[in-house]
């Protein structure tokens, strides 16, 4: 059994996008059951609607499944850009500090107009 937290969720979508022909095969139940455990019932529901008003023949779950997947790895990668980019934020509002706290008012300049300078002297600080 996995623990459904953060990390269970990952290796919830993990199991799911390594065994994708095996899900395939899943009854409405055991679909439902997926569903339920992913805690997408809402995107999966919206999958499952698009298809079924596309096509008239039985939805299956692996492309829905495959669908949610890259969905969740999109979903991931912007929340790390958006993460990363607070980081990036902190560091510099740190160093702003740290250079107008000590008068280095032309460093603080420069640090500002050229990043090669600005990653130089967060390293030197230990930013």
């Amino acid at each position: 059994m996995i623990k459904y937290d953060k990390e269970g969720k990952e290796k919830l979508y993990d199991y799911i996008r390594d065994h994708r022909e095996e899900l395939d095969r899943m009854d409405r139940v055991e679909e439902q059951a997926a569903l339920i455990l992913l805690g997408e019932q809402g995107r999966l529901k919206e999958l499952i609607s698009e298809r079924q008003r596309g096509e008239k023949e039985e939805v299956r779950m692996r492309p829905i499944l495959t669908e949610l997947i890259e969905y969740m790895e999109a979903k991931g990668e912007a929340q790390g850009e958006i993460r990363g980019e607070a980081r990036e934020r902190e560091r510099i509002m740190k160093l702003n500090q740290i250079l107008l706290r000590e008068k280095r008012y032309e460093e603080l300049e420069r640090a500002s107009a050229d990043k090669a300078y600005l990653n130089q002297i967060c390293r030197e600080l230990g930013i």
